[in-house]
């Protein structure tokens, strides 16, 4: 996946908002002949603690925010679309080693609890799929400071 996010720094806090998209990816049915093709876009609000210990600076953040999950059958009997919404919460931790003044380096973990799981159903199977309850995650990334 990927995000782009916009954050405001104060002395110790750090607010901040993120628009994340994933890369569109299949997954195999193998009782319907055919597979689901899903991705998602979202947004997110952060609110973190972020002090600077020299160049490297922690952060540990309270994260909320909403996701659209887009999924399509492809090759099943009746392929159907759907625009499922997902709302979330959960804590994350980071670290950024600050290259220049303006320029940074980030690494970072989130987990996110969904507050409600919707149910997938496919026709032709008998399955029921539920969207599972906690996702977890790790983030890579750079930026710049003003």
């Amino acid at each position: 996946g990927f995000a782009l996010g916009f954050a405001y720094q104060g002395r110790l806090l750090e607010l901040g908002v993120r628009a994340e998209a994933s890369l569109p990816r299949s997954s195999e049915l193998p009782v319907a002949a055919g597979d689901l093709r899903s991705a998602s876009f979202g947004l997110k609000l952060d609110v973190c603690v972020a002090p600077q210990l020299d160049s490297i600076q922690l952060l540990a953040c309270a994260r909320g925010g909403g996701s659209l999950l887009l999924a399509e059958g492809q090759g099943t009997l009746g392929d159907r679309s759907a625009k499922i919404p997902l709302y979330s919460v959960g804590p994350g931790l980071g670290a950024r080693w600050l290259l220049s003044e303006h320029a940074f380096v980030s690494v970072g973990v989130g987990a996110s609890w969904f507050l409600e799981r919707p149910e997938l159903l496919v026709d032709g199977l008998t399955e029921r799929r539920r969207v599972e309850s906690l996702s977890l995650g790790a983030e890579l990334g750079g930026g710049v400071r003003w």
